[in-house]
C-alpha cells in the first residue's frame, strides 16, 4: 500500500533534539512496517518502528487521531 504524504515536516518543529532532520507523519493505521511512503515524485518504504507517536482530538468528533513520525529517507531505487 502507498501512503501519499501532502508534507514533510522540519525536524525542528517537533523539538529541537530533532533539529537538521526531516519526518514524515502517517496514520497509525497506515503505518504498518514494508508499506510505502510517496511524496511528490519520492517514495520511501517503511522499515523499522516510528521514532515516535503523537495523538490529537479528531477534529470531527470521532475520538483521537495517532500519528507515527518517522525521518523521511528517500528510497535510492525509487
Amino acid at each position: 500500500m502507498i501512503y501519499k504524504a501532502k508534507t514533510l515536516i522540519q525536524g525542528y518543529k517537533l523539538g529541537l533534539e530533532y533539529a537538521g532532520k526531516v519526518f514524515v507523519a502517517v496514520p497509525l493505521e497506515k503505518a504498518l512496517v514494508g508499506n510505502t511512503v510517496s511524496y511528490k515524485n519520492e517514495m520511501m518504504k517503511i522499515k523499522n518502528d516510528p521514532l515516535f507517536f503523537k495523538s490529537f482530538p479528531d477534529k470531527f468528533g470521532r475520538g483521537t487521531y495517532s500519528l507515527c513520525y518517522y525521518e523521511w529517507q528517500k528510497d535510492p531505487l525509487w
